[in-house]
């Protein structure tokens, strides 16, 4: 199964029409040998310093500059966030090939890292950034 990860739902229907995945699921649309989800908005963030330290969550001169030994990441507090996210990562478990729909930039690829990586699938990978959000360039990329 290809898993094709966009940035909002709205995108993610526009792109399931085109490639034939018709059918409704909780948190995605599957059909035509396709799983299209979506992250809608940020499902991750980067870790507060109180997550590396406790000692970090009042920050105080001395202990400035505030710099983990590795930058981490982590999952948005909401419920629909984590639902999602474990959403996404059964559907890369599953994949044989994952594409990043996402925007084209910085925001893009971040988006869909955490959940890649924490499903921890060797599936190729793909970057096919939707610059207009139409279904004419979704068309043309299929």
């Amino acid at each position: 199964m290809i898993v094709c990860i966009a940035e909002k739902p709205s995108v993610a229907r526009d792109l399931a029409e085109i490639l034939g995945a018709k059918n409704r699921k909780d948190g995605y649309l599957e059909g035509n040998g396709y799983a299209v989800t979506w992250v809608y908005g940020h499902l991750c963030s980067l870790k507060d310093p109180e997550d590396y330290n406790p000692n970090w969550k009042y920050w105080k001169l001395e202990d400035l500059p505030i710099i983990p030994a590795q930058f981490g990441i982590k999952l948005r507090g909401d419920d629909g966030a984590r639902k999602q996210f474990h959403v996404i990562e059964r559907l890369i478990a599953q994949a044989t090939e994952v594409i990043n729909c996402g925007d084209a930039g910085q925001e893009g690829e971040p988006e869909a890292r955490p959940p890649k990586t924490s499903a921890k699938n060797k599936a190729t990978e793909q970057h096919h950034p939707d610059d207009t959000q139409r279904p004419q360039a979704l068309q043309h990329q299929k």
